[in-house]
């Protein structure tokens, strides 16, 4: 028989499996609060069966880039947690790999990307922060 390893005390879970948790809270349109942004312009967050899927628009000149759906994964607060804190999802666009990952904070949904480049262009990695509102 194994033992669970813990990184941190609040990981134990004394049942054998922690409760669903409810995407709703992330689920819908959320939009950009300044037209000329440099980086996303809005993210669609939907339900997928048992998980949600993220549609993401870049910024640029005329119609905004769509990035494609991609499946995510959702996170609680907390080890036994039932209400939806946020969402990873993964883009891997062929020339850069982003890392986009969105809470809730005070009723907007922030969104952090981590770009990296995968070709030989010589670019930086980089990481950015938009924020989004329910239009």
């Amino acid at each position: 028989m194994s033992t669970a390893r813990l990184s941190r005390r609040r990981e134990r879970l004394e049942r054998p499996r922690g409760p669903e948790i409810d995407p709703g809270p992330l689920v819908g349109r959320w939009v950009i609060f300044a037209d000329e942004t440099t980086g996303l312009s809005e993210v669609e967050v939907a339900e997928s069966g048992e998980r949600i899927s993220v549609r993401a628009l870049g910024s640029g000149t005329g119609e905004a880039p769509n990035w494609g759906r991609v499946p995510a994964r959702v996170f609680s607060d907390d080890v036994g947690g039932d209400k939806v804190w946020g969402f990873r999802a993964s883009y891997d666009h062929g020339f850069e790999r982003v890392e986009l990952f969105g809470y809730l904070n005070r009723g907007l949904l922030c969104v952090e990307a981590g770009t990296t480049f995968t070709d030989s262009s010589g670019r930086s990695p980089y990481f950015t922060r938009t924020f989004l509102y329910r239009p």
